[in-house]
């Protein structure tokens, strides 16, 4: 029996069994791929948590990371434990002095620490100085401990320290020693007198007793007008 179906027909059924078949084809890659992706490891990404032990503090090697604070449960046996780091930072103010016979004059020494993370325990000596002239150190307490940096001057000063300016970094509490040079009333005008002052700083270890030491001049030059 002949076949009544056009052959354009034919033709039209063999493309569309064609289509069918590489769209069916591409799905099945489609889900392989997809598969492969959902079963691929996922890879890590953001910050990693670091995990620290009460008895320790974490310091970060970084420009713009800050050390990581120790736990609130740190005790001060703990804290004593962290790597020591010694600061005996010193201004001095007024370095060549004028006196009038009879008369005294003063010089400052100033020590602050912002760098340490030990109080800076100080002493002061009189090194040198005329026969004649008598010459006063003037402390209140030069236990010099740990004190911030602050963008802005400092108004609440406690007593026996001063406001510093710590170059382009900010303001920071200091420590005074006056230095009281009396001149007597017999030196005559145009004599220059010498003064050295030697701080001896020192740090405290875990027992107690001074583990390191260092000794720095101030030299005051004086003259009688």
């Amino acid at each position: 029996m002949a076949s009544n179906r056009n052959p354009k027909t034919r033709k039209l059924t063999k493309a569309t069994a064609t289509i069918i078949c590489t769209t069916l084809l591409a799905l099945a890659l489609v889900v392989v791929v997809v598969g492969q992706v959902f079963a691929a490891p996922a890879v890590a990404t953001g910050r990693i948590d670091m995990k620290i032990d009460d008895a320790d503090e974490a310091y970060v090697e970084s420009d713009d990371i800050q050390p990581v604070e120790s736990s609130a449960n740190t005790t001060a046996d703990q804290l004593v434990e962290e790597p020591a780091k010694y600061n005996f930072a010193s201004v001095q103010k007024g370095s060549s002095l004028r006196v009038i016979p009879g008369e005294e004059v003063k010089g400052v020494i100033c020590f602050y620490n912002v760098d340490g993370n030990r109080t800076t325990h100080i002493a002061l000596e009189l090194a040198q100085a005329p026969d004649s002239w008598e010459v006063e150190i003037v402390t209140d307490n030069l236990h010099v401990e740990l004190t911030e940096l602050s963008p802005e001057p400092i108004e609440d000063v406690p007593d026996g320290m001063v406001c510093l300016t710590v170059g382009n970094r900010g303001y920071a509490l200091a420590k005074v020693a006056t230095i009281i040079v009396h001149v007597p009333e017999s030196e005559e005008a145009g004599t220059q007198g010498d003064i050295e002052i030697t701080a001896i700083a020192g740090w405290l270890g875990q027992t107690g007793t001074a583990t390191i030491k260092q000794t720095r001049d101030f030299d005051f030059t004086i003259k009688v007008i």
